[in-house]
């Protein structure tokens, strides 16, 4: 029986406590006031040995919350990268990749690599090269083929691409007979062409005449009311655009159009989206995504845009002081998202002059524009094709050969487009030239190369010897 305790006098007895019994919170027991030392001592070790138990258990326990809270702050939080598919994009692997390759991708770049050591530079360099068909016999009505002039040429110069135009293009049996020439070992040699047009529907539709004409950009758009844009329709016409195409034998599209609208211009303004970027990349992405569905590569144009030129480049050079905010903001952003989703193929470089990037060089042939932003900075490796090099813009200034040594040198890949055997001619000599002086190394050249055939590759348009993948 415990005894009362009196106000302000000490216990004289020990409490009658079990053998076990844990001593309680603010007892007596628990302030160690008991009168047999051995009794103490042990209870203290035990008292001890307790509380030393429970705090490691409680540091344990905010330890693993601590790093628990870490994983899914990284995970979810601000201290990871926002996943892909909240930024509305679906990653697609691109060509060529250069980081935690998949050893697929590894051994096609072995594979591309032993090709292009035993390629002749003359082969290389054909590769690098596209042409055009003008000229007599190529009137509306006839039933074009390769011309005759040009025979000779493609047999002895194995160029890498070709590019029609609605004058080429006349029923669906001449263009398959067309492309399937083209195709032939004499002209293709041992790597198939990349046959392509801009086919892009509306102003610029070369299939109008065969399948009945496409839609516009600008009308896909909503004619400027973003509210009213499809981007469903912009896929079903991508789709549609892939189909016909390949049925005629052509192996790749130069569009779409990624210009944003800003200025005026009527030699191109109904072939551009929208004239915010958002929309721009939203339907240029669905068209994209239509074609890639039939197997055919898209080309982003015109880097580093031109939807703010009232000037057509074909006719002058469109100079612009439009500040690099600028630039970033609205002409490069269908860029910037186009190439995070992994979507691009090629992009197509145009002739103006931005004078706060490059106040020198036109685009085309800018290094700091290609090499620098558009590679470095954007990270794209794949293949850069020129606007076509006959333009006016560039031709008040240089000649066909002197352009194509500066665009390689500025970072292109793919030359366009020559129309007579003798520009041909003129550029391999001014590129042997160029390479023979140092001026562009052949580590240069083989680049450029690798990206057109892992291109090629990536198409299903050509396979190295003796590849299983």
């Amino acid at each position: 029986m415990r005894e009362t305790k009196e106000p302000g006098k000490a216990d004289e007895l020990t409490p009658a406590t079990e053998p076990n019994e844990r001593p309680r919170p603010g007892s007596r027991a628990a302030s160690g006031a008991l009168r047999h030392p051995k009794r103490v001592s042990a209870r203290r070790e035990r008292t001890v040995i307790w509380t030393a138990s429970v705090i490691g258990a409680v540091a344990g326990v905010v330890l693993l919350a601590s790093l628990l809270g870490r994983f899914f702050l990284t995970q979810n939080g601000t201290l990871a990268p926002t996943p892909a598919v909240q930024l509305g994009i679906t990653p697609v692997l691109t060509y060529p990749v250069r980081h935690s390759e998949p050893i697929e991708l590894r051994n096609m770049d072995r594979a591309v690599d032993a090709y292009i050591r035993q390629m002749s530079l003359d082969d290389e360099l054909g590769q690098m090269i596209q042409v055009q068909f003008t000229g007599p016999g190529l009137a509306p009505g006839s039933a074009p083929t390769i011309p005759s002039y040009w025979l000779p040429e493609l047999e002895k110069v194995h160029v890498g691409s070709i590019i029609l135009y609605w004058y080429n293009i006349q029923s669906i049996p001449q263009v398959q007979a067309l492309t399937k020439s083209l195709q032939s070992q004499a002209i293709a040699h041992d790597i198939p062409l990349l046959i392509g047009t801009d086919e892009e529907g509306g102003q610029v539709d070369y299939l109008a005449g065969l399948y009945g004409s496409g839609p516009s950009e600008w009308s896909l758009g909503g004619y400027g009311n973003a509210a009213k844009a499809n981007p469903q329709a912009a896929y079903n016409w991508g789709k549609l655009d892939g189909q016909h195409l390949k049925a005629l034998g052509i192996n790749a599209d130069f569009a779409p159009v990624v210009d944003v609208r800003t200025t005026p211009n009527p030699s191109i303004e109904d072939r551009m989206y929208a004239t915010d970027p958002t929309t721009v990349t939203t339907l240029s992405g669905s068209f994209i995504d239509g074609l890639h569905s039939q197997g055919i590569p898209d080309t982003l144009k015109h880097w580093p845009g031109i939807g703010w030129s009232s000037v057509d480049a074909h006719e002058a050079l469109p100079v612009s002081n439009r500040s690099l905010a600028t630039l970033e903001s609205v002409d490069w952003a269908p860029y910037k998202a186009l190439l995070a989703s992994g979507r691009v193929d090629m992009i197509m470089p145009t002739h103006v002059l931005l004078t706060q990037v490059d106040p020198n060089m036109p685009s085309s042939l800018s290094p700091i524009l290609l090499d620098g932003i558009l590679r470095q900075q954007l990270g794209y490796q794949g293949v850069l094709i020129t606007d076509a090099l006959y333009m006016g813009a560039l031709t008040s200034r240089y000649s066909m050969a002197q352009s194509a040594v500066l665009a390689v040198e500025a970072g292109e890949d793919i030359l366009s487009s020559f129309y007579d055997p003798g520009q041909v001619d003129q550029v391999m000599a001014a590129l042997h030239q160029a390479i023979d002086s140092g001026k562009i190394t052949k580590a240069r050249i083989d680049l450029s190369v690798k990206r057109i055939l892992e291109l090629k590759m990536k198409y299903g348009i050509w396979t190295p010897p003796n590849y299983n993948g």
